[in-house]
């Protein structure tokens, strides 16, 4: 079996704390602190920024200031953006797609382009899923999404509440209800806070099949807390998975109440040593998420916050 060791900390940037500030006041001045969900709407209107949900209204904007062959193309891109902020008329655009809760980010990032101040040196920012995520590595689109987390779930007020739990994935579905944010979003914001060696691995479909005609699932990347990788900064896991492998089964065994979250123990492998972690496994429907977990009472007692 060919194994991964791709262990990735979601790294702040170096204006961690002056985006923290900033965040702060934005929701002060809604009045929206310790307000839960943070109402987003309420800190963009409070800061005199309009948003609008149709390509259509961003004509008068700056999509008059295009040229034909740039209009062209933007309109091929649209398909792909998550979200647009259009600095010189304090203007935004959020596609909407029935998810609140996936709209949500890309809403509170484009208004991190917005009121960070020395993001004006650019008067237009296109978002999409990559710019959106832990991934990217262009310093104003990190600091957006510092701030976007920041705003959505309140700075240190988060850590207080994920903290009050056991880590575990119904903990995180619980903070997800709270602060109205994705469970994706949720999860990495949760590990982030973690005093203690957890870690979450996700496993991507690709278009091979096994001999059942499932899609294999490819190990992207491991997200750990600051804990766990100066632990098991080397573990070793599966590249690959299949039917049959315990953590599948979140994705190929129907659930009646709709919580897909399965539960177990495994051996793994760190560098020269195997330690048993506690494991539960999530499939969200295109993503398999498995929280890994080296303490013996995950499984005990994460069923009493059911």
């Amino acid at each position: 079996m060919k194994l991964s060791t791709n262990v990735k900390l979601i790294c702040r940037p170096d204006s961690e704390s002056e985006i923290s500030k900033i965040a702060e006041r934005a929701i002060k001045r809604a009045g929206a602190m310790e307000v839960l969900p943070t109402p987003v709407d309420d800190l963009v209107k409070a800061a005199a920024i309009m948003e609008v949900q149709s390509p259509e209204e961003l004509k008068e904007s700056f999509f008059a200031r295009l040229t034909k062959s740039a209009q062209e193309t933007f309109k091929y891109a649209i398909q792909k953006v998550r979200g647009i902020a259009d600095l010189r008329d304090r203007i935004n655009y959020i596609p909407q797609n029935g998810n609140p809760c996936r709209n949500l980010f890309p809403k509170a990032h484009e208004f991190g382009h917005q009121i960070i101040p020395w993001h004006n040196i650019n008067t237009t920012y296109l978002d999409d899923d990559y710019t959106l995520s832990p991934d990217v590595e262009t310093d104003f689109d990190r600091e957006a999404n510092f701030f976007a987390s920041e705003v959505i779930f309140q700075g240190k007020s988060f850590r207080v509440h994920a903290l009050d739990y056991v880590a575990s994935l119904h903990a995180v579905f619980r903070l997800s209800e709270m602060y109205g944010a994705s469970k994706q979003a949720t999860i990495w914001r949760y590990i982030e806070e973690q005093d203690e060696a957890i870690a979450v691995a996700q496993y991507y479909p690709i278009d091979s099949t096994d001999e059942h005609g499932n899609h294999f699932l490819r190990h992207w990347k491991t997200i750990p807390s600051k804990k766990f990788i100066k632990k098991y900064e080397d573990i070793e896991l599966p590249s690959r998975i299949g039917t049959g492998h315990p953590w599948v089964a979140a994705r190929d065994i129907k659930f009646h109440d709709g919580i897909n979250i399965l539960e177990g123990k495994d051996l793994i492998r760190c560098g020269m040593s195997e330690y048993t972690f506690e494991w539960q496994a999530w499939w969200n429907g295109y993503t398999l998420f498995v929280l890994l977990r080296h303490k013996p009472i995950l499984g005990v007692i994460s069923k009493i916050i059911k």
